[in-house]
């Protein structure tokens, strides 16, 4: 990942590829994203989008993804993941067959960061990761960097 690209430039690319490979949709919108992140926060939140991708399309069938990244004012970095997959009994895949979920759990843990899965049979699945970051940190959003509150939201659709 190069320092001159933004966040959201490369997660924006890591779902072009996916679309490319296994001929997937998804919706990516980002919004209040620093510009710059620390590494190890870049790495974990891109590792993350990459292993649930794959989980979904290769475990959960699906074929439509919604993605977001959300910076908040609390500091901290949102992002979430849902499909329109087969979905999955949540308890059964952490005892059993869950590494890829396990491995997105000890990654985000790194950066002190939390996962949280909301998933049924036959409802899909939408997984959220928040990780804090430094107050310091610089948004890609010129009206949040002026002190201009509104929120507001960039969609592409693949």
């Amino acid at each position: 990942m190069s320092r001159s690209e933004t966040v959201p430039t490369v997660q924006c690319l890591v779902c072009r590829e996916l679309s490319d490979q296994h001929k997937v949709r998804f919706e990516f919108t980002h919004a209040d994203v620093p510009r710059t992140l620390p590494n190890e926060i870049s790495l974990a939140l891109f590792r993350f989008l990459q292993e649930a991708l794959q989980n979904a399309v290769k475990h959960g069938h699906a074929r439509d993804f919604k993605v977001e990244l959300r910076g908040y004012l609390t500091k901290s970095i949102l992002r979430s993941i849902s499909d329109w997959g087969t979905g999955f009994e949540q308890r059964e895949a952490l005892d059993n067959r869950g590494l890829g979920l396990i491995s997105m759990r000890e990654r985000l843990q790194l950066v002190d960061g939390a996962l949280v899965i909301e998933s049924k049979p036959g409802q899909g699945t939408t997984i959220l990761a928040r990780v804090p970051i430094k107050a310091d940190v610089e948004s890609t959003d010129p009206q949040r960097m002026t002190g201009y509150q509104e929120r507001r939201s960039e969609a592409k659709r693949f």
